[in-house]
């Protein structure tokens, strides 16, 4: 306090006895501490998260859809699918189960072009367990039967064309 009943703001220099150099030492751990917890905090909900996603007795089906006769380059991907313009990244994957309800659905990735061929990766998660066969279809496509070794093992593999 002054004279005058005002409280003045506390000195920002460091305790009398202190030495700089601990000083910029403790806001330094404080720093590091502070950044540790955030990571912590970062990772605890990442990892809730990915658990959330893979709910109990599902599994991710994978596979592909080739398109013969496809237009594209290697380094952009799949430019032209001719009458298969419904097929691309993107386009709806859907799964039924053994009775024909839909059990899952997922889209196409990013079309892959090599000589004439656009593949495309198919990723549907949270296909629910405990069939013995899938039926997969690509937007309107048709049906197409596989077992479920077949989907767990990432063995799906479709086609449109002819070679």
């Amino acid at each position: 306090m002054t004279e005058q009943g005002i409280q003045q703001p506390p000195s920002q220099e460091p305790p009398v006895g202190v030495p700089p150099l601990l000083t910029e030492l403790r806001r330094w751990l404080l720093f590091l501490g502070g950044t540790a917890v955030g990571a912590a905090l970062v990772g605890a909900v990442w990892s809730i998260t990915a658990a959330a996603a893979a709910s109990p007795g599902t599994f991710t089906l994978h596979g592909t859809m080739t398109l013969m006769k496809a237009v594209g380059a290697p380094s952009v991907g799949c430019l032209d699918t001719g009458g298969y313009s419904d097929i691309n990244e993107g386009a709806s994957v859907t799964v039924y189960d053994a009775s024909g309800k839909v059990a899952a659905v997922g889209r196409l990735g990013k079309g892959i072009y090599a000589s004439f061929v656009c593949t495309f990766p198919i990723d549907v998660a949270n296909v629910p367990d405990g069939q013995q066969f899938y039926q997969v279809e690509v937007t309107h496509r048709g049906k197409v039967s596989v077992t479920a070794d077949q989907a767990k093992a990432g063995k799906v593999s479709l086609s449109l064309g002819s070679g």
